[in-house]
């Protein structure tokens, strides 16, 4: 029920709102969620959703290309120096909310390459 629709903020607000024996758990799971790229959360969902109506070698593809197309941004890398690099574990993502991410820079991932472009062996 949680995580089934919606947006991300949704899922979320979701989250937030469970009371009960449960509530600590849902909130470290919302807070996990809060922690990582805005642009890489909306990417995911998109992408979940978008495979229930693909095949496995189509799934693969997509994977391939969402990938390919992360490591053209600047959250990857922001995120392998926050964790690895400096160990600082303070990533700066850009953009900073899930408010400011442009839903055209989500659907960037989406687009089919060229032909001829990023083919599986």
């Amino acid at each position: 029920r949680i995580f089934a629709t919606g947006t991300v903020d949704a899922i979320l607000a979701r989250l937030d709102a469970v009371e009960g024996q449960h509530a600590p758990f849902f909130g470290r799971a919302a807070d996990a969620i809060r922690s990582k790229s805005p642009t890489s959360l909306k990417i995911v969902l998109r992408q979940i959703r978008a495979a229930r109506a693909l095949d496995f070698d189509d799934c693969i593809r997509l994977d391939y290309r969402i990938a390919h197309q992360i490591l053209t941004g600047h959250d990857f890398y922001e995120g392998v120096r926050a964790a690895l690099v400096d160990k600082d574990r303070n990533p700066r993502w850009r953009p900073a909310t899930l408010a400011e991410v442009d839903a055209r820079t989500v659907e960037a991932h989406f687009v089919p390459p060229a032909e001829g472009d990023l083919e599986l062996c």
